[in-house]
């Protein structure tokens, strides 16, 4: 296989924004069901609570969710063709109708490919052949999130894909694809 760009063991910056996005839900509600109670509960008290809620259930999301890598092994195997050569494989999100769906990219020698992990989405398997590909360039994801590439085809479509190493990533597929910023 080709070059494997591999991802942190401990993301902090994904910890960070889970426990964040946890804790500015979760506190208000609570904050709020204990008004309607009335609960004794202090300001602070919610507060403490609300942080440690979200820090245990951010930790916990983010290592309990590991994709089963076999099963796109198998798919990569069956997808590729006669004398097609894995150059890059890492791991990336797709965005399709404002919604990421994770995966792994696989740049061969021919095309690119995008696996979906298994989830209800439009297409499991996103082949784009290298002849195709006119332009790479960085992107923010949802005009926000400074983690995004995005693949514009002699179509004129543009595939938009995040990754938690994007600058790697997309030096890599630069420099493989010989494309210019």
């Amino acid at each position: 296989m080709g070059k494997v760009i591999k991802e942190e063991k401990i993301n902090k910056k994904k910890i960070f924004i889970v426990f964040i996005t946890l804790f500015l839900i979760y506190f208000p509600i609570k904050l709020l069901l204990d008004f309607l109670m009335k609960s004794d509960v202090t300001f602070v008290e919610n507060i403490i609570q609300s942080l440690v809620f979200s820090l245990v259930l951010s930790l916990v999301s983010i290592f309990s969710w590991k994709p089963s890598n076999k099963k796109i092994e198998k798919l990569i195997k069956k997808e590729l063709g006669k004398g097609e050569k894995i150059e890059i494989e890492t791991r990336a999100g797709r965005l399709i109708n404002r919604i990421i769906f994770p995966g792994k990219i696989y740049l061969t020698n021919q095309r690119l490919i995008y696996i979906g992990f298994e989830y209800f989405q439009f297409e499991k398997i996103k082949s784009i052949k290298r002849e195709d590909i006119i332009d790479i360039q960085p992107v923010k994801m949802y005009d926000l999130i400074d983690n995004g590439i995005q693949i514009e085809d002699r179509t004129g479509k543009k595939h938009k894909f995040n990754f938690d190493n994007r600058d790697q990533v997309l030096a890599a597929l630069q420099m493989e694809m010989n494309v210019a910023i």
